[in-house]
């Protein structure tokens, strides 16, 4: 059966267009705040979301803009590229507690965790929003429009940016344009 192209581009721009602007304006705003302050970035994911995390760690890290100079390299760590932490802590403690215990002994009072899911419902993503919680560390989550997880939608404290689908590859797309758009706003920041 061939694509519908057309049905394609549409459903993108319903997912793009779903997301809050100004959530997404906010977050840029706090994680310049967050360097500013000497705090770093942590971010993490499974699967797709897991990749989406170190593009976005190395961005920070390096760069984002080639024509853009920043006055400085920027602290982000994804918590998902130490596989000797994770295979470790997932032998030893259950897998899903690896990010938590990474936060633990990386996090503080300072820092922020982006966490990126398309569901919200990876036990491993609720522990590290858990732990963060835990440490004072704010906490963002980039989720898709199927949140039900009981202690992400109470908890007041969470920042949630949602994608209106339920297409992963959307909500992962969506993502990643949130996540360029995030490295924009820092650059602007931070530019010589």
């Amino acid at each position: 059966m061939p694509i519908d192209l057309v049905q394609s581009v549409e459903n993108h721009m319903q997912a793009v267009k779903s997301v809050n602007l100004s959530a997404v304006r906010q977050l840029g705003q706090d994680l310049v705040n967050i360097f500013r302050n000497e705090g770093k970035i942590m971010i993490c994911g499974c699967g797709g979301s897991a990749a989406d995390a170190q593009h976005f760690a190395a961005e920070l890290v390096v760069r984002f803009s080639k024509t853009t100079q920043r006055i400085c390299h920027l602290p982000a760590i994804a918590l998902n590229a130490d596989t000797a932490v994770l295979t470790a802590a997932a032998n030893d403690y259950g897998f899903w507690r690896a990010y938590g215990m990474q936060i633990r002994a990386l996090g503080t009072g300072k820092d922020a965790l982006i966490a990126l899911s398309t569901s919200g419902h990876s036990p491993i993503i609720v522990n590290a929003l858990q732990e963060a919680r835990a440490w004072g560390i704010n906490r963002y989550l980039l989720t898709g429009s199927e949140l039900t997880h009981d202690q992400l939608t109470e908890d007041t404290d969470l920042q949630i940016i949602r994608v209106s689908s339920d297409n992963t590859a959307r909500i992962q797309e969506v993502h990643a344009l949130i996540l360029h758009l995030l490295c924009e706003m820092i650059d602007e920041a931070f530019a010589v």
